[in-house]
């Protein structure tokens, strides 16, 4: 068995607020969880309007499956257009 992590961080490009950084994040949230069925959550930067972190993980049987999960998660994420992707962060733990 082996469970990935994702840490993300992004610029919310629109948002001039909390509220339309809660918003996109929300967003994201729903959507990811509904198409990839991974757990996210906000991890960090929840005061900063302008910026987010959003941690993502997931179990499989292979670690391969794993980054391309993850891969699609990504280009997923960048195709909604709610911000730029900074920095990812992938580690993938066997157990």
């Amino acid at each position: 068995m082996k469970i990935g992590v994702l840490k993300l961080t992004m610029i919310i490009s629109d948002g001039q607020s909390l509220k339309d950084k809660r918003q996109a994040v929300q967003k994201i949230k729903e959507r990811v969880k509904n198409k990839f069925n991974c757990s996210v959550n906000e991890v960090s930067d929840q005061d900063l309007w302008q910026k987010t972190t959003l941690g993502f993980s997931i179990i499989t049987s292979s670690e391969q499956d794993a980054k391309t999960t993850f891969q699609h998660l990504i280009e997923f994420i960048d195709a909604m257009g709610l911000g730029e992707l900074v920095t990812t962060d992938l580690q993938i733990f066997s157990f």
